[in-house]
């Protein structure tokens, strides 16, 4: 019985673990996003400036660019791995046909 306690804790604290870890490559995801965001944001302004047009003129450019695109979904951001350890059966199939 001992032995299983201490199986049981090793594993719930390895399960806990992996989790933490989850939520943070998870976090790291989204910093990532952001950062893309930014860059391609900079990068348009860079853009604009360099252009010698009225402001109206370049909305008026922009609509047809728009106009011509089919329409995207917005991104969706990396969601966190949802823990299904309360669904799992811990025993596997073939050690409860030995019992």
């Amino acid at each position: 019985m001992i032995d299983t306690d201490v199986r049981l804790e090793r594993l719930k604290a390895e399960r806990d673990h992996a989790y933490a870890k989850a939520a943070d490559w998870a976090a790291k995801g989204k910093e990532l996003d952001r950062k893309i965001m930014e860059v391609e944001n900079l990068e348009i302004l860079r853009v604009v400036r360099g252009m010698t047009a009225s402001p109206e003129d370049l909305r008026s450019v922009l609509n047809m660019i728009q106009a011509a695109m089919p329409p995207q979904p917005p991104a969706q951001p990396m969601q966190p791995v949802q823990p299904k350890h309360e669904q799992e059966d811990p025993i596997p199939q073939e050690r409860k046909e030995e019992k």
